[in-house]
């Protein structure tokens, strides 16, 4: 087999499929996945079927990502945390209902 060559240019979901990574049962939490290559790294971690976490400052943007993600992969399994990275307070919560 072929080791999978990637670029500058390569996709997070080209990775992921170059990879034939089996995340069936593994847990990925993304920070920053609100916006930019946060979305499209959790995009790419579901469509391989991770239980996605994302997380963020604010919770009403972050559903709707993950709404989306939800229906764009297929995979029901993609959730929003709360979170604030600039807030030690907020991992701690975080880090407590995880």
């Amino acid at each position: 087999m072929a080791t999978p060559t990637f670029h500058s240019k390569s996709t997070a979901l080209e990775v992921v499929k170059g990879l034939n990574a089996k995340l069936d049962g593994k847990v990925a939490i993304i920070t920053g996945a609100t916006s930019g290559i946060g979305i499209e790294i959790a995009r790419a971690l579901a469509s391989a079927n991770a239980h996605t976490i994302i997380t963020a400052r604010d919770i009403n943007k972050g559903a709707k990502v993950v709404e989306d993600i939800k229906k764009t992969t297929g995979n029901d399994k993609v959730e929003i945390m709360e979170m604030d990275l600039t807030s030690l307070e907020s991992v701690r919560n975080f880090v407590s209902q995880f």
